[in-house]
């Protein structure tokens, strides 16, 4: 029996401010041995699978589908993905900085025998944030030098971890 699901089922996906606005978003097949046809895998935004999270609806003046309803797996291929596209507008609202939007999938039909059960739904949570956001770790030394370039003191960094 040849199956289509979604990886995972809840995701969290962040875009930095300013840079590519775009993602992938995928299913993929199963139970077969060849991908030796073309296949499609229909699917609808589901608003209903929000019902019980804090998570909203992303707006649709928001985003961009490459395809709005299915999910096409090419001949040779195991995969199938869209892609979103970010629009401007998503980057002025705060509750996408905060994590506060969602795309909630779910799997309608397909090509192929079947949709695999408790795989046909997929929750995208999507949040920006700035390009300096993070953890960073530094390493290394820093040796102090005087006037004639001799040195007066050296602090090693491998001693005094930093993470901001």
């Amino acid at each position: 029996t040849s199956v289509a699901y979604f990886y995972n089922q809840e995701l969290t996906r962040s875009f930095v401010v300013n840079e590519v606005h775009e993602i992938k978003v995928g299913i993929t097949m199963g139970g077969k041995r060849f991908s030796d046809a073309n296949e499609t895998v229909g699917y609808n935004i589901d608003e209903t699978l929000l019902t019980g999270t804090e998570l909203t609806l992303l707006p649709t003046e928001y985003y961009t589908l490459s395809n709005p309803s299915q999910f096409e797996v090419h001949k040779g291929d195991f995969d199938g993905n869209i892609t979103i596209t970010i629009k401007p507008s998503f980057f002025n609202d705060p509750l996408a900085l905060s994590g506060g939007y969602a795309l909630p999938f779910r799997l309608t039909d397909t090509s192929l025998d079947a949709l695999l059960e408790e795989k046909e739904v997929l929750v995208l949570q999507l949040k920006y944030e700035a390009a300096f956001f993070g953890h960073y770790y530094h390493n290394g030394a820093t040796i102090a030098k005087d006037a004639l370039g001799d040195e007066i003191s050296a602090l090693s960094s491998r001693k005094n971890r930093y993470i901001f």
